[in-house]
């Protein structure tokens, strides 16, 4: 689990903490001062924990993030329940699955993550991911 934001590394500390999260991401990229390039964030963290961008998804709250995802080749998932977000922004940039609750994005790690993981994504639209089938194993 890595996550990649703006902000600056001191005041993701503070977040962090507030929360008891702070032992929870693998990697984290915070803001710089010269200003953020999240595609090259998401493509440098996906090169540290050797993955494709198919093995993984971009979860954001901005229509930044969904854009720069994008940019990465990363599937995004927009993450709209907050009250100030967005939602009709972030609709329209087809984010792979919007998601209008935290409950929206706990149904889809728990479909996705405790089942067969995805193998591609289905560019017929957003949302729609191709699972590729366990392979039988017979005791």
């Amino acid at each position: 689990l890595a996550l990649i934001t703006g902000k600056s590394a001191a005041s993701l500390a503070m977040d962090l903490a507030v929360f008891g999260l702070e032992d929870r991401f693998r990697i984290i990229k915070t803001g710089r001062p010269e200003g953020a390039d999240k595609p090259a964030d998401m493509r440098a963290v996906l090169e540290e924990l050797g993955l494709s961008p198919e093995e993984a998804v971009y979860v954001g709250d901005a229509p930044t993030d969904v854009t720069s995802a994008r940019a990465a080749g990363l599937p995004v998932l927009a993450a709209a329940w907050a009250p100030g977000a967005e939602r009709e922004r972030l609709r329209s940039l087809n984010p792979d699955r919007l998601c209008l609750t935290v409950a929206d994005l706990a149904v889809f790690l728990e479909e996705t993550f405790r089942r067969p993981r995805p193998q591609a994504l289905d560019k017929s639209g957003p949302g729609r991911l191709i699972y590729s089938k366990p392979e039988r194993r017979d005791a």
